[in-house]
């Protein structure tokens, strides 16, 4: 009925997701299968990406512990570094290294580092605290009106995961990066402001 609009000959949907969702896989003129799968696939990594923005399903943040699901790390455990909502991705410390080459002192020889790459929201689960695997998680609200995480599904616990404080991440880069000896102590030079001279007011309130 809407065939000369561009939509589906026996149902009327316009475009290959609607057309998908009304299922007239066989209908004359209808997308084939592949063109119908990337449509949804489409449109799911959509609404999946404005859920995310919102902060309606993301429920994993950084300073929390994952297990990978998929990928050549599959099973190992590591700590959320770095969270990238609008692609949709994470990176994790010490996972998913490559080799990145970066300019040099020495003209035609870079130097290689190693950097942690994002990996797929979707490759990585909350570990629970008890059973250590990767699980679901949902939102809840506890009897002090705290807002944590409780772990659902196959191999969980049910235990609730809290939120990690900024002063948790801030405590683990800073032993990545020092040790375990923590932030060495920096003493003032010529060109810093003397202590005494930054708290000084200087209004009158």
């Amino acid at each position: 009925p809407r065939a000369g609009l561009g939509g589906c000959p026996a149902c009327g949907a316009v475009g290959a997701a609607a057309c998908c969702a009304h299922a007239c896989a066989g209908a004359p003129g209808a997308p084939h299968a592949g063109a119908r799968g990337m449509a949804m696939g489409r449109v799911l990594r959509e609404r999946l990406r404005s859920e995310a923005a919102r902060g309606g399903s993301w429920k994993i943040v950084r300073g929390d512990t994952v297990v990978v699901r998929a990928g050549r790390e599959k099973g190992k455990t590591g700590v959320v570094k770095e969270v990238l909502r609008k692609e949709m991705r994470v990176v994790v410390e010490g996972l998913n290294k490559r080799r990145k080459p970066i300019k040099s002192d020495t003209p035609g020889r870079p130097r290689w580092v190693e950097i942690e790459m994002p990996i797929a929201y979707s490759n990585v689960g909350l570990a629970d605290p008890l059973t250590k695997k990767p699980v679901r998680s949902r939102w809840v609200v506890d009897d002090s009106g705290l807002k944590t995480r409780m772990t659902v599904g196959r191999n969980a616990s049910g235990a609730h995961v809290a939120r990690p404080s900024l002063k948790q991440v801030r405590e683990r880069v800073i032993k990545a990066r020092w040790g375990e000896e923590g932030e060495p102590d920096r003493k003032p030079g010529a060109a810093d402001t003397p202590l005494t001279e930054a708290l000084r007011p200087t209004y009158e309130g």
